[in-house]
């Protein structure tokens, strides 16, 4: 690969000779004469060309040894290497792009994978919480097979074995609003028209007992800031609630460096995703 100092001295070498075809112009030599220099200018151009080309694959290779742990030597399998390798995206991306790339995120990692990043998820929760003896009253969002979320299942039957009151959300999609209801010890659970799981039977509770929310997210970034699906539910639910609930999301992925947000927009107080957890 060619480094900057190589790049540079493209750039120098196509500068002299742009000069050098002004000087033949200028003192008169016959334009025959000059189509040598002209034609190793074009030849110098391209050149130039590939070799910026050749410091942009040169800084991918920098990047994904950083982020993917692999140094590429071949510029074929780097290529190969970049569409199938995983990076965060950019915080200019719009909040419709940066949903289409996580759902495809989501999507790519696969059932076997889902369910192991879900158990890792479910443990770095229950840690989480053996440091918060205290919050005894817990809702947890249910999972939507179709959107490929987290199989949140693993850590509501551990709550529960804990001794946890576990609580969920129904929507009302006439009213954009949201019920709360208990999950009991019973294990049935029907799907409505939307594909979201429903506790059969519903126990609706006063959601003022709450003490935490486990949050869906597609994306969320350094500073707390969350991505959803764009329906506005749980920020409507969020502004309903105490000040004092803790409001921890659940993540596949780790955090985007940035997120467009809006006034609306409820602040997380962390993340778990299968690696760490961020409190913010």
């Amino acid at each position: 690969m060619f480094s900057p100092r190589e790049v540079a001295k493209g750039g120098s070498r196509c500068r002299s000779l742009i000069t050098a075809s002004k000087t033949i112009t200028a003192v008169g030599y016959p334009v025959e004469n000059a189509v040598t220099t002209d034609d190793s200018f074009q030849q110098s151009f391209w050149w130039l060309c590939f070799a910026v080309l050749r410091y942009f694959l040169y800084l991918c290779n920098t990047i994904v040894a950083v982020d993917c742990g692999t140094l590429i030597d071949d510029d074929n399998q780097l290529f190969n290497h970049l569409t199938h390798c995983q990076y965060p995206v950019t915080p200019m991306q719009s909040k419709s792009q940066l949903r289409l790339v996580y759902k495809s995120k989501r999507s790519q990692l696969g059932a076997e994978e889902r369910r192991l990043r879900s158990g890792k998820i479910a443990e770095k929760a229950l840690d989480f919480l053996s440091h918060k003896i205290e919050i005894q009253h817990i809702h947890i969002f249910l999972p939507i097979k179709r959107l490929h979320e987290i199989d949140t299942m693993f850590l509501i039957k551990k709550l529960q074995r804990e001794g946890k009151d576990v609580y969920t959300s129904v929507p009302d999609f006439e009213n954009q609003g949201m019920s709360v209801v208990k999950i009991t010890d019973a294990r049935s659970f029907v799907e409505d028209v939307h594909g979201i799981p429903i506790p059969f039977p519903a126990e609706e509770t006063d959601k003022g007992v709450l003490q935490l929310v486990f949050l869906p997210l597609l994306a969320y970034d350094l500073g707390g800031h969350r991505l959803g699906y764009g329906k506005g539910f749980y920020d409507r639910f969020l502004a309903s609630l105490s000040g004092d609930v803790l409001k921890i999301g659940l993540s596949f992925f780790p955090p985007e460096e940035g997120i467009p947000v809006e006034r609306h927009d409820f602040p997380m107080d962390g993340c778990i995703s299968p690696n760490r957890i961020i409190e913010f």
